[in-house]
């Protein structure tokens, strides 16, 4: 279980503090054993189960008792992980977990907030730790259930000896991972079991159903809700979905600048550099502008800007979501 250049430590209680990257996955495992990689409807292999609907995204059978997929969307997503006897909920996100949800239903939620640069020698081992302790079936997620959920179950299999580095590769293939993200493939290419060291390490660390995220992370979490609603609501002329009433564009609009004008001057974004907090800058005033046009009601205008900033985003991504080396 060595560390690559392309993870560092993470904030696990008892660990390291971690310097996460930009947003936040959930691991969940799903029976006794992760060496069969079934579909949910019993097929061979891990492609996308028939079942999947708006309440789970990406849903993949890993093994045994293991699946992969999505943030639950609301009610109905715990609903459908109750019905799948779902037992723990295990997410890799920096966004605060629903634990309310899993407790009504008689589940357990662990978050281990991973990167996408990497996996941590800490993460790992709690990883590890929660796939062989958790009750399962096991569900993991992150944000969307493509990159780094999918990684953290993956490896946390292979080093259970339950599949191959080579299996967890392909596992990666199958959900639709990103090569952008060199490092979720890299360690699970690596995975092995851990050394006698590791294991005596791995006795004391905890799992908690809400781990210690703060500042830069939980920051860049609520940026990716607030654009994930904007999503929705583009689509549909700027008015609010039927699922979801409540929200306002120009109020998610005000959200995403304001997490973007905070983060800013956030430690961790000086130790990123300038050349990242001017992009991070170009994202906040792009982020304000399309507020604005929202409140006028220039729905043309929002359009614009909502291009405009989805650019900006996906370009500070691409020059910086990897930029984050391991201690």
């Amino acid at each position: 279980m060595g560390e690559s250049s392309a993870t560092r430590s993470g904030m696990v209680p008892g660990m390291r503090p971690l310097v996460l990257g930009l947003t936040a996955c959930v691991v969940v495992a799903l029976a006794a054993s992760c060496a069969s990689n079934e579909r949910v409807d019993g097929s061979s292999d891990a492609r996308s189960a028939d079942h999947e609907s708006h309440a789970l995204h990406n849903l993949h059978r890993f093994g045994d008792g293991v699946y992969s997929g999505s943030v639950p969307h609301g009610e109905a997503g715990f609903d459908e992980l109750r019905a799948m006897g779902v037992r723990t909920v295990i997410s890799v996100d920096a966004a605060r977990p629903d634990v309310e949800a899993t407790r009504a239903r008689g589940m357990r939620y662990i978050q281990i907030p991973i990167q996408y640069a990497g996996i941590s020698s800490a993460e790992r081992l709690a990883l590890t730790k929660a796939l062989r302790e958790a009750e399962r079936p096991i569900y993991v997620h992150c944000h969307h259930g493509k990159h780094r959920g999918p990684a953290a179950a993956a490896y946390a299999l292979a080093t259970c000896g339950e599949i191959t580095p080579e299996r967890g590769v392909e596992l990666l293939e199958i959900s639709g991972t990103s090569k952008s993200y060199p490092g979720l493939w890299e360690v699970v290419g690596n995975a092995d079991a851990p050394s006698p060291e590791q294991e005596r390490v791995m006795a004391s660390v905890e799992l908690p159903e809400i781990a210690q995220v703060t500042g830069f992370a939980a920051g860049m979490a609520g940026v990716d809700r607030a654009w994930d609603h904007l999503k929705l609501m583009a689509k549909n002329g700027w008015r609010a979905p039927s699922d979801h009433p409540d929200l306002v564009a120009a109020a998610e609009a005000g959200v995403v600048a304001d997490h973007l004008r905070t983060l800013i001057d956030d430690e961790e974004s000086v130790a990123y550099g300038e050349a990242f907090q001017n992009d991070m800058a170009r994202s906040a005033r792009e982020a304000s502008e399309l507020e604005a046009a929202l409140v006028d009601r220039d729905l043309s205008l929002a359009d614009v800007r909502f291009e405009a900033l989805g650019a900006s985003c996906n370009a500070c991504h691409d020059t910086h979501r990897n930029d984050v080396g391991v201690e």
